[in-house]
């Protein structure tokens, strides 16, 4: 079980660890999405947004969530959509 002496590595996985995870995942897509000419814009996190930086943005509950937006893929068609949901660099 969990003691008190644990909670420090808790909050370093959650608030560090798990937010590196989940944008390394989310860049494998957004990567995908780019090689089949499409435009991506990352967004990290939920709420208030905080910074636009280009096409990424970072929300005020970072750590939560992340996701890609893509549209108008130069080659669309459903290999290439396949390829880009399961663009995820955590598969390799």
């Amino acid at each position: 079980m969990f003691g008190l002496e644990d909670i420090t590595k808790f909050f370093w996985s959650f608030l560090l660890v798990f937010p590196a995870v989940s944008i390394l995942h989310v860049l494998g897509h957004s990567f995908m999405a780019l090689v089949f000419g499409g435009k991506a814009s990352l967004e990290i996190g939920m709420g208030k947004r905080l910074v636009k930086i280009g096409p990424v943005q970072i929300r005020s509950i970072y750590f939560m969530d992340s996701f890609c937006n893509y549209g108008e893929l130069k080659y669309d068609n459903r290999v290439s959509n396949a390829l880009i949901y399961a663009g995820d660099p955590s598969l390799i």
